[in-house]
């Protein structure tokens, strides 16, 4: 970590090496980034995988009657089942 040591005490001298302080994050963000996309692409998470999709158009179509407080303190909930 030269140019770390450089910022902390500017008499330790490290040459051209101070520099590579300053490209260490875009360094560690690209590496993290293709070792991630690699690992996904060799094992995917598969639970993550959605198995039919949920369009607009079905949700705008499913009308859902939720039942009321009267109905749940008389006990006369009635099941809601969507398919």
């Amino acid at each position: 970590m030269p140019g770390l040591i450089s910022n902390i005490n500017p008499d330790i001298k490290v040459g051209r090496a101070l520099h590579l302080f300053d490209i260490a994050w875009l360094y560690g963000f690209f590496s993290a980034l293709f070792i991630f996309w690699g690992l996904s692409i060799v094992w995917p998470a598969t639970e993550t995988f959605v198995d039919k999709p949920v369009l607009a158009d079905e949700t705008a179509s499913l009308s859902i009657d939720f039942p009321s407080n009267k109905d749940n303190r008389e006990g006369n909930v009635k099941e809601v089942v969507v398919a």
